[in-house]
């Protein structure tokens, strides 16, 4: 029988090998909109491969409403998730801005960290927030990075956040940094930032492997 370690082991190395050389650790980055004219997103995968590349993998059991695979990180896709108008994600998102709004945001750490439930592999978390980088691709509930490992399965990342808001992925980055910093133990990573300042939006944040959303 192979030990779940070995399961771990096998899948940190199919990740390392399919990232390349490890890189230096993200700096922060300013909450502002970077220079976007030469980000393209590639086209969404068909119905067939949207679903091998995400599974029947869902956000407050909403499935992702576009999947494009990751250039230059062989084998990882980027799901957007949306809440359908009228669903009760967004309805019960829409009754919290007024409270959300007025919190001071952004300027310190306002969160906390799981060690034990929804731990995403810090390395796939890695390739959503390098994705997130310089993106003005929006998302009302959330991005995922999704990667299939042997002997393991799809392994998920997800930054995931309230409000209800269109929010660019771009505006996700600096959380993501901060949860990853405060947040990684043993590979693996979860957490989240209560008053996290997105795109002007003061709302709470995480990045886990969590399908709950945050």
């Amino acid at each position: 029988m192979v030990s779940f370690n070995s399961i771990i082991a096998v899948a940190l190395a199919f990740i390392a090998v399919a990232n390349g050389s490890p890189a230096a650790p993200p700096t922060p980055e300013a909450s502002t909109a970077p220079p976007l004219s030469k980000v393209v997103s590639p086209p969404a995968l068909s119905a067939a491969a949207a679903l091998a590349a995400f599974g029947n993998f869902t956000i407050q059991g909403i499935a992702p409403t576009k999947v494009v695979p990751y250039a230059g990180k062989e084998g990882v896709f980027i799901g957007y998730f949306d809440a359908p108008k009228g669903s009760e994600p967004e309805v019960a998102a829409s009754k919290e801005v007024n409270s959300l709004e007025p919190r001071a945001c952004g300027d310190n750490w306002d969160g906390g960290c799981d060690y034990n439930n929804n731990r995403a592999i810090d390395s796939i978390c890695g390739d959503l927030l390098s994705w997130l980088r310089g993106r003005n691709d929006r998302s009302t509930l959330g991005f995922c990075s999704s990667l299939n490992v042997p002997y393991f399965g799809l392994i998920y990342c997800c930054s995931t956040f309230r409000g209800g808001y269109s929010i660019p992925a771009w505006s996700l980055a600096n959380g993501v940094d901060a949860i990853r910093g405060r947040c990684q133990s043993n590979e693996y990573v979860s957490g989240w930032i209560n008053s996290a300042n997105l795109d002007g939006r003061c709302t709470a944040q995480c990045l886990s492997s969590n399908t709950s959303g945050c």
